[in-house]
């Protein structure tokens, strides 16, 4: 293994235990995060993320996300060797020592504490370590960038508490789809840094999901973080462009399906595959290559510094992929890209995981 190869990747994001919710394994060669990928993209640290869906009834949301949990904690159990559930820094430093990968489990859609501050500690003592906010419904207490009439602004007073016990406890605040103003206000409000866990640059791509230059310079000079999100649609705005014309509002598209399927996680999951098959089938005459990436990457770093950088793939939760990065195997692709372009062994192991341990170090440190 070269020396640019032997550097274990960080992955902010990935949607895989919804996946094995439905009834997959990590074994699972048709999720794009499954353990020989994994392996073979020397992926060290894996943030697995448990989707809620917005269109879940109020008060089964926090027991869905349980339950999901306890099957991802489950399939774990099957792999001792290969991979870890990791509560801390030094859990994961530990796992890397052992050469296994360190699983960190992440919540995506603060909807999944019903307005319950203890249930937010429950998922913290559940293993729970960063939450995301909010995703492309507002709740009754945080506003998401998919929302073009906000109801308040930003967060509400409920909402603030939420960004306060989370510091308390030692949770990564996860600011990808929140709404500007939801994202001013959490940073108005959190004394840790923050993480814009799977989004991209609107200076090169403009959507409602991606981040402006002013969010980048605040999210960087609290010592916060954002992990480029691989889906063409955020990264490049041709595609993003041919996307909303041949395939519609990818979220749009997203609650036809949820809502259909009434919360069946086996069905939607289908369902979720049917729809990647035809976006890939329309937009197979424009592809997006892995560099792509890198383009934001060198965005984010030109305005908000080395520090700030990292993945947040979004494997198994968009319908398409850049080229070469179809499988979290890619990420010995893109490694090499990073070293053709310039980037030095130190900044390479900064953006590829050294940046994460350093923002969940600090977040923890504060409680």
């Amino acid at each position: 293994m070269t020396e640019v190869q032997s550097i274990p990747a960080s992955d902010f994001h990935c949607d895989t235990p919804y996946e094995i919710f439905a009834g997959k394994k990590l074994t699972d060669t048709s999720c794009a995060v499954n353990l020989d990928a994994l392996k073979k993209g020397n992926v060290g640290v894996q943030v697995f993320a448990c989707y809620l869906s917005p269109n879940i009834p109020e008060k089964s949301r926090f027991e869905l996300i349980n339950n999901m949990i306890n099957a991802f904690k489950r399939e774990l159990k099957f792999y001792p060797d290969e991979i870890e559930l990791c509560l801390s820094v030094h859990d994961i430093e530990k796992t890397l020592k052992k050469n296994k990968i360190a699983a960190v489990l992440a919540i995506e859609n603060g909807m999944a504490i019903e307005s319950d501050l203890n249930k937010l500690n429950y998922f913290y003592e559940a293993g729970v370590r960063l939450l995301t906010v909010i995703h492309s419904v507002s709740s009754d207490w945080a506003i998401s960038s998919n929302d073009t009439d906000p109801a308040f602004d930003g967060l509400t007073p409920f909402g603030e508490q939420v960004i306060t016990e989370m510091n308390r406890l030692g949770m990564i605040i996860d600011i990808s789809h929140s709404h500007e103003k939801t994202v001013e206000k959490i940073l108005d409000v959190s004394k840790a840094p923050v993480i814009a866990s799977h989004s991209c640059a609107s200076a090169i791509c403009q959507t409602p999901r991606n981040l402006n230059d002013d969010q980048i310079k605040r999210i960087s000079s609290q010592g916060g973080l954002i992990g480029v999100n691989f889906f063409p649609g955020f990264l490049d705005q041709k595609y993003s462009q041919l996307f909303t014309e041949r395939c519609g509002d990818i979220f749009d598209t997203l609650d036809e399906i949820e809502t259909e399927a009434g919360g069946y996680v086996k069905i939607v999951s289908q369902a979720y595959s049917d729809l990647a098959n035809e976006v890939q089938e329309k937009m197979a005459d424009i592809r997006v290559p892995a560099e792509k990436v890198v383009e934001h990457l060198k965005h984010f770093i030109k305005i908000g510094g080395i520090g700030c950088v990292g993945f947040g793939s979004d494997f198994d939760g968009v319908p398409d992929l850049p080229d070469n990065l179809k499988t979290c195997a890619g990420f010995s692709y893109l490694r090499n890209v990073l070293l053709k372009k310039g980037f030095s062994i130190d900044e390479i192991e900064k953006i590829c995981y050294k940046n994460f341990l350093r923002v969940f170090e600090n977040v923890s440190n504060l409680k």
